[in-house]
């Protein structure tokens, strides 16, 4: 079988050159080609003009080599474009070099900055310098061959002669695909960016048209000095064109992040030895990455998986495709600000606000007439829009297991509003909860995927993460409930499980209706039964009283005597029921024996210190960007609803009745497990769909933070046979876990969607991790979100205004002290921060 070289030499073979054998031997030596990059930043894609009209050494280049003139950038700003090009992102290292090295290649960087490590030699050169390193660094390389990486920093390159001036026709595009916030805030509406004046733009064109000249005579030079040498016929030679380079009639602000096209589009030539059909375009789209993967290919190495592909193929025949679409992205204040998708043909930009654009490239390529309001393109623009978020890698589909005997029953039970921080007031009474903690497994770090019910219930009744269903509004679920999404109880009742769905289960009256056998939102009061309205208590920071109603008039009441039913009842087959409790959720309301249970005085209230919201910034509060990125909240707005510590008592004793008395009635239906034995062959789990505050962080009385009161939950998972009941687990868990976890636990078939991971490893061993970190999203506006980053350490969140916050809770568990802009913490801060991004890419 051959090897990784041998399949390279056979490519050069392929492409008109020697082969030879053996990992840096002289026949390496004397077969591997000289290869040359000649790097032309801040010119950008010249497109029809100038360059390879008016420039002859330019011409020839083009007429000799492979041209990927559909070449892009992922980053707008084009920043580390010499890394990327040498197959990788960090100044530690390049992966090309390092390739080419080890298969015998003597290396050299020239340009004009400090370069990337790894190379044998690294010179500062100005780019009228260029050609004489590349022939000084061949002419050096004695038997080895050489590869020569060169940059040229055309930005600066003054004018030799003037242009005549013309002026350019208005474009109309949303206001933040120029600045970073327009008129007003948010943005809404397109905007005519003023035009440059005639002059600025004969001015741009001349200092462009003074960069290609100097381009051209550097390329000249390096060609005559090959040919003199006797080494043109048999190196490689690439040239690529990297921006930002706006055209010289581009109405819109000097500035390195835009998404046009001629801010993202680049050039890529190749000219390699024995190259079939020179001259011609490739048709395939390319990433300025793409060009590492493929050097090493033509130096006889291969690089590790990256984001960049071999372009190999497209040298063979200039009809391959290898690339279909390419991504953008405008960082801006915050990662991926903008988005922007390039086809063969269109290019879709979307941004944050809302804001859209569409430009058809073939019959429109300078950009003038955005089309994403045009009604028969709007199929055409959704399909764009999803190959913006490329899907997470979902969990490994299984096939069910065979059974022996009866699969396990499931009870999955949801407490509204359920926090996991309740217990600190004082002495609650959960004798329920306290029962069910003695029989399975307490999750100490588990954790609602989003700080609201409909993301929350969305993400673990798919098992897709809320960052990828992009839920914005209550009672929104067309994105998740589509047939292509397998709901976990269409999972189960497809393998012969009978599903029940009673009480809050989904966000919504009745509920999702598919895949369930019995759905039932509110069981009917029994004949003679009346149900009272509450008693509002006043002066409490939310609605809450108590009733005169009996246990089983109250609506949780009847929830709990139906689920009791239908455990009783439902015997023929193995059972999936998902009993949803609405307490402790707003209005904090139950039966007045629970209030009693609560006097106000007893309640452990510490209020927050009064500078707690001193360091955190105001959109981690406040749902909508700030005038200034990261401003705090102190001195500008409220930090929530009441800090009055009466009030707080008052509140938290209305809070902890409505817990008391969901857990009764948790224990109607675990004293039915009891009674029918059903322990033996049931999987229970409990947890809250999401947290809650109670006046800390300035005064907080709600949800929907990203800090951990709101996103914290208590998850119980108890299972037959399961080693060490009782015992607590620290192991990060999140809700869409639960799905994964519960067709593990059963042996039914996992669909290939689920992004949770399973935690049957931590029901085995409560020691036992199966993560090291969760993410948890909360959309700001229309378009904008905020993400969370809980480790076992920290929780480290990015909001879309380029806000950070940084909470060390192993020192700091209530999140008092923002970390974010300490010096000390700037390399945790951009470890967590770059994580956070790979997480939700």
């Amino acid at each position: 079988m051959f090897d990784s070289m041998r399949c390279r030499l056979a490519l050069w073979a392929a492409i008109g050159l020697g082969t030879g054998c053996g990992g840096g031997s002289p026949a390496i030596a004397q077969t591997a080609p000289p290869i040359v990059v000649i790097v032309a930043e801040g010119v950008g894609f010249p497109f029809e003009d100038p360059a390879f009209s008016k420039f002859p050494a330019l011409r020839r280049l083009r007429q000799g080599s492979r041209v990927f003139d559909d070449a892009f950038t992922t980053d707008a700003a084009w920043t580390r474009t010499t890394e990327t090009l040498l197959g990788g992102n960090r100044r530690d290292g390049a992966p090309l070099v390092a390739a080419l090295k080890a298969r015998g290649y003597a290396s050299l960087l020239s340009g004009a900055g400090a370069g990337v490590a790894g190379f044998d030699r690294v010179v500062k050169a100005a780019p009228t310098e260029a050609s004489a390193r590349i022939l000084d660094a061949l002419d050096t390389a004695g038997r080895r061959p050489a590869f020569v990486f060169a940059t040229l920093d055309l930005r600066d390159v003054p004018a030799t002669s003037a242009a005549p001036p013309f002026a350019a026709p208005p474009l109309e595009v949303p206001a933040i695909a120029l600045f970073d916030r327009g008129p007003i805030d948010p943005v809404r509406f397109p905007v005519i960016p003023p035009p440059r004046a005639p002059a600025d733009n004969a001015a741009l064109a001349a200092k462009r048209s003074a960069a290609f000249a100097l381009l051209d005579r550097e390329v000249g030079a390096l060609l005559a000095g090959l040919e003199k040498r006797g080494l043109l016929a048999r190196t490689v030679i690439s040239l690529v064109s990297a921006g930002p380079a706006p055209r010289p009639e581009r109405a819109a602000p000097s500035r390195p992040d835009l998404l046009f096209e001629d801010w993202l589009r680049g050039l890529i030539l190749i000219q390699t030895p024995g190259l079939a059909q020179p001259g011609t375009s490739a048709s395939t789209l390319a990433l300025t990455a793409d060009l590492a993967p493929t050097l090493a290919a033509l130096g006889g190495a291969t690089l590790p998986k990256g984001e960049g592909i071999d372009l190999s193929p497209s040298l063979r025949d200039p009809k391959q495709t290898t690339r279909t679409t390419v991504l953008s992205a405008a960082d801006r204040m915050a990662p991926r600000l903008g988005r922007s998708v390039r086809t063969s043909r269109f290019r879709f930009t979307q941004w944050p606000d809302g804001s859209e654009e569409l430009f058809d490239e073939e019959a429109d390529p300078r950009e003038w007439n955005n089309l994403a309001s045009t009604p028969a393109l709007q199929a055409r623009k959704a399909d764009l829009a999803k190959r913006l978020v490329p899907p997470r890698p979902p969990s490994a589909a299984t096939k069910a297991r065979p059974a022996s005997g009866r699969r396990p029953n499931v009870l999955m039970i949801i407490g509204d509003d359920l926090t996991a921080q309740y217990g600190q007031f004082g002495e609650v009474k959960t004798p329920n909860l306290d029962r069910l903690r003695a029989r399975g497994r307490v999750y100490e770090k588990a954790y609602a995927p989003a700080p609201f019910c409909t993301p929350s219930r969305a993400a673990f009744l798919s098992g897709l993460s809320p960052a990828r269903l992009q839920l914005e509004t209550e009672n929104a679920f067309g994105e998740v409930f589509t047939s292509r999404v397998p709901l976990i109880q269409e999972q189960f009742r497809a393998s012969g499980y009978y599903t029940a769905s009673v009480g809050k289960v989904w966000d919504s009256q009745p509920g999702e209706k598919r895949g369930w056998d019995l759905n039932e939102w509110l069981p009917p009061l029994l004949p003679g039964q009346v149900e009272s309205p509450a008693r509002l208590l006043p002066n409490m920071p939310v609605e809450a009283g108590p009733t005169t109603n009996p246990d089983e008039v109250e609506g949780d009441g009847r929830r709990a005597r139906l689920a009791v039913k239908v455990l009783e009842e439902k015997r023929d087959r193995p059972l999936f029921l998902a009993l949803g409790f609405v307490r402790p959720h707003v209005a904090w309301v139950a039966p007045q024996k629970y209030f009693d249970m609560y006097p106000p005085a007893s309640i452990r209230f510490t209020p927050a210190p009064a500078n707690d919201t001193a360091d955190i910034p105001a959109i981690a509060i406040k749902n909508r960007p700030q005038a200034v990125p990261g401003l705090m909240l102190a001195g500008r707005e409220p930090g929530g609803f009441s800090s009055d510590p009466a009030e707080a008592r008052r509140g938290i004793a209305a809070y902890l009745a409505c817990v008391t008395f969901m857990d009764a009635q948790l224990g109607l239906v675990l004293d039915a497990l009891d009674r029918e034995d059903r322990w033996k062959d049931t999987i229970v789990v409990l947890f809250g769909d999401n947290g809650h505050h109670f006046g800390d962080h300035g005064g907080l009385w709600r949800k929907n933070t990203l800090f951990e009161e709101s996103l914290r939950v208590p998850m119980i998972i108890a299972a037959p046979d399961m080693p060490a009941p009782g015992v607590a687990t620290s192991a990060l868990a999140d809700l869409i876990d639960v799905y994964p976890t519960l067709v593990d636990l059963t042996g039914i078939a996992r669909p290939g969607t689920l992004d949770g991971t399973s935690l049957v490893p931590t029901l085995k061993d409560p020691k036992a991790t199966v993560q090291d970190a969760l993410v948890q999203y909360r959309p700001t506006e229309p378009s904008k979100t905020g993400y969370s980053l809980r480790t076992a350490r920290y929780r480290y969140t990015l909001w879309p205004d380029g806000s950070e916050e940084l909470y060390d809770l192993s020192v700091d568990p209530a999140g008092r002290r923002d970390l974010a802009r300490q010096p000390g913490e700037a390399k945790t801060v951009s470890a967590l921060r770059k994580r956070i991004e790979e997480m939700v890419r």
